[in-house]
């Protein structure tokens, strides 16, 4: 069943995030356990999330047209992410509610000191067919378009969101989180590859490839991308590297609270400035600005 709560036409320079959407269940604690250890939660608290819905929430704040792809339970949470999204300024005509599987949920827990720990259940994020999704970017999508996504969706889905992508014309910006493996002539179609530290050492691992300094990662996984790359490295900022040049941006100086979502904020507004035609080294500071704001608030989007 498709659901179209916000009919916007499309835009020049639209956003497209191809993706998923979950509810977090935040629990604050004082450390994060460690295996076969107990510990007892100080706070709980439902937020809306998931890698998608956070990155097109973040390019939507930035003021860019940005509609979500995705699936959703026919259940309460379901309509509440909807809501969400809606209320963010997101066009939803593209999310599908499904019968018989619940809405994707996220276990988050946060310790004191601001680090967490994720589990997440797919649930209908697991429903996004690679069909429906080169069905939307077909009609929808050109060169003016940027092309957003993770991998919290199927494998297959991923692979195909990509090369509709690059049929269309469109920029496409792929964050490779939680990491999985894809191929080489997949990955070599993304114009723009963003992932933290761990997953760009996972990368370049599975390409037989050290990784050495952070600015050296950076333009090791630019080589492999289409336009270039992007690493971040959590205070330390974010190292960027096209074919012809990289730099560094470092993060502001902030009281941690939660980095929950703080990636995903990244990756929206990123993806938004990267839309407006701004160029990479202005796209990341734009991009390291909002997870500076992300940090210092409990939970990736709002409170239920």
């Amino acid at each position: 069943m498709m659901i179209d709560i916000q009919e916007d036409a499309v835009s020049p320079n639209s956003v497209y995030v191809v993706g998923s959407a979950n509810i977090d269940l935040r629990l604050g604690m004082k450390t994060l356990p460690e295996p076969g250890q107990t510990v007892l939660a100080s706070t709980s608290a439902r937020y809306i999330g998931g890698k998608g819905a956070n990155q097109a929430v973040a390019s939507a704040q930035s003021g860019v047209p940005t509609t979500f792809i995705g699936c959703v339970g026919d259940d309460e949470d379901g309509k509440s992410v909807l809501r969400a999204l809606r209320e963010s300024g997101i066009s939803t005509g593209e999310v599908e509610l499904m019968g018989g599987i619940s809405t994707g949920l996220a276990t988050v827990m946060v310790s004191d000191d601001g680090n967490n720990s994720i589990v997440v259940v797919p649930g209908a994020n697991s429903r996004l067919s690679p069909l429906r999704a080169r069905t939307v970017l077909n009609r929808s999508c050109d060169e003016r378009s940027v092309v957003v996504l993770q991998a919290e969706i199927p494998y297959e889905t991923v692979q195909t969101v990509i090369s509709a992508g690059r049929e269309r014309d469109s920029t496409v910006v792929f964050n490779i989180a939680p990491y999985a493996g894809f191929p080489i002539e997949i990955i070599r179609q993304v114009d723009f590859l963003i992932l933290n530290e761990v997953e760009a050492s996972q990368l370049l691992k599975d390409l037989g490839i050290e990784r050495t300094s952070p600015k050296e990662t950076a333009s090791e996984v630019a080589k492999h991308a289409r336009k270039g790359a992007v690493v971040t490295f959590g205070s330390q900022g974010a190292y960027w590297a096209t074919k012809t040049e990289s730099g560094h941006v470092p993060a502001e100086k902030v009281r941690v609270v939660d980095t929950t979502g703080a990636g995903d904020s990244f990756v929206g507004a990123f993806s938004a400035a990267i839309a407006e035609g701004k160029g990479v080294e202005e796209s990341v500071r734009i991009g390291t600005r909002l997870a500076g704001r992300t940090v210092q608030y409990e939970g990736a989007q709002k409170v239920l």
